[in-house]
């Protein structure tokens, strides 16, 4: 997350991108796409089928009139995909409004933060989240995402609990778009 003090001039999408342009085709990897290999996926994992797991999306690239267009996966430890499901837009559960949605996380576990999508794990394993996207002219095409939140809960009575070190990727394509913000972002190494 961006510390506090870092906003708002701080900036850090997630940046999903096919691009068939030979001057910077080699500048970006399959991140976050539907069958991209494990080595480019959103992973989180599942420890016990009694947790859920809570996530929403923002992008300013989808609205009501394309949504249709993109699309979001969710791919079992098992390799079976479920979906295709619609990319959260205003209005429905998993639209994150802002960054204190985000930070606050699913309204199922602190107040004050986003209406989530709820997935329920039928397994244990590692899961990933993949995206498709349209693509104006033939393998040219990007999403950025830029409020986003996957947490895995463990139920505690009626409530449930964060459970920290669940969201992971082996690698993280991150963008500022070229401007004056900054990433001030943490990434954790885990080995």
């Amino acid at each position: 997350l961006v510390p506090a003090a870092k906003r708002p001039d701080a900036a850090g999408k997630l940046y999903l991108s096919h691009n068939n342009n030979t001057a910077v085709q080699n500048s970006y990897s399959t991140f976050g796409q539907l069958n991209a290999s494990a080595d480019y996926r959103i992973m989180f994992t599942v420890d016990n089928v009694t947790e859920e797991v809570f996530f929403g999306f923002n992008s300013s690239d989808v609205n009501a009139s394309n949504q249709s267009q993109y699309k979001y996966y969710i791919r079992k430890p098992n390799n079976v995909l479920l979906g295709p499901y619609n990319f959260p837009v205003s209005g429905n559960p998993g639209y994150i409004l802002s960054y204190t949605q985000a930070d606050n996380g699913p309204n199922t576990i602190t107040s004050g933060g986003y209406t989530p999508i709820t997935f329920s794990p039928d397994m244990t394993g590692d899961y990933s989240i993949e995206f498709t996207f349209p693509e104006p002219s033939p393998n040219n095409g990007t999403l950025t995402i830029q409020y986003f939140d996957i947490t895995v809960a463990t139920p505690v009575g009626t409530a449930y609990t964060a459970v920290n070190g669940r969201v992971w990727a082996k690698s993280w394509q991150i963008n500022v778009d070229f401007s004056d913000e900054s990433f001030y972002g943490s990434l954790f190494i885990y080995s």
